[in-house]
């Protein structure tokens, strides 16, 4: 090969070189730029995870403490009925009663306790119940207190019909 061959070649392996080069500098800068954005983005990710895990943990004591109020308001209210078949009871013991209106005070007397029981029951099942099943199992709270205090009218209607019409009243 003579000198002017090897000097072509050299020279087109260089221009290949220098053109790699090239490629491989503006490969390098979008490279830097790629990890520049990366490094925002987990800059970002980093400031956001904490924001939301904070938010996160602030509904979430929220939710404990509001549950405790509900549970708390729950079962003072359940505590004010838990007494009134015992008061019932007293006054009917107090009273005349036929056999037949005792019967019955008995049957919703015992109807009451035992709602009163499940009641009691679910209210205190409700400090086990996570945000997700909340407003359902409320709703059956609630609807077992309606279910309390329809027995708890019962018993006291069955009462005051006996006094009304008991002799000496």
């Amino acid at each position: 090969m003579s000198n002017f061959g090897l000097l072509l070649i050299a020279s087109l392996i260089a221009g290949a070189c220098e053109a790699e080069r090239g490629d491989a500098t503006e490969r390098a800068a979008d490279d830097r730029d790629i990890l520049h954005h990366v490094g925002d983005i987990a800059e970002e990710g980093d400031e956001a995870v904490p924001r939301e895990a904070a938010a996160l943990a602030l509904a979430h004591e929220d939710f404990e403490n509001l549950r405790a109020l509900r549970i708390t308001s729950l079962r003072a209210e359940h505590s004010v009925d838990a007494v009134q078949p015992l008061l019932i009871q007293a006054i009917a013991n107090g009273a005349p009663l036929r056999r037949a209106m005792r019967a019955q005070l008995d049957e919703n007397l015992e109807i009451f306790r035992q709602r009163l029981a499940h009641t009691r029951d679910v209210i205190e099942e409700l400090q086990y119940v996570d945000a997700a099943n909340w407003e359902r199992r409320d709703d059956e709270v609630g609807q077992a207190m309606a279910d309390m205090f329809a027995a708890r009218d019962a018993s006291w209607q069955v009462l005051g019909e006996n006094l009304e019409t008991s002799p000496g009243t």
